[in-house]
């Protein structure tokens, strides 16, 4: 039961560390993952060139643009509702 609902990846992942832990493979020479750090990586300010920049600024107003236009007008997102539900108010 456990297994039907379980993702491919999450399941194959956890054979493989099962796989090296009960049969020693990183002490026979195969190369696992080793120490990961703990904790969360120092606060900093991402670096980001202009090049990157103006697609997400240019997607940020378009989407405050069509925000705002649904947003002025209820009577337009009523219909909306009823016309994705079938039903009407």
């Amino acid at each position: 039961m456990c297994l039907q609902s379980a993702s491919p990846p999450l399941v194959a992942a956890n054979f493989g560390i099962g796989a090296v832990y009960a049969l020693g493979l990183d002490r026979q020479g195969v190369n696992v993952v080793g120490a990961v750090p703990a904790g969360f990586p120092a606060p900093r300010i991402p670096s980001i060139n202009t090049r990157e920049l103006w697609p997400i600024v240019f997607s940020a107003c378009v989407i405050v643009l069509v925000s705002s236009r649904l947003r002025g007008n209820d009577e337009n997102e009523q219909r909306l509702c009823q016309s994705i539900s079938g039903t009407s108010y």
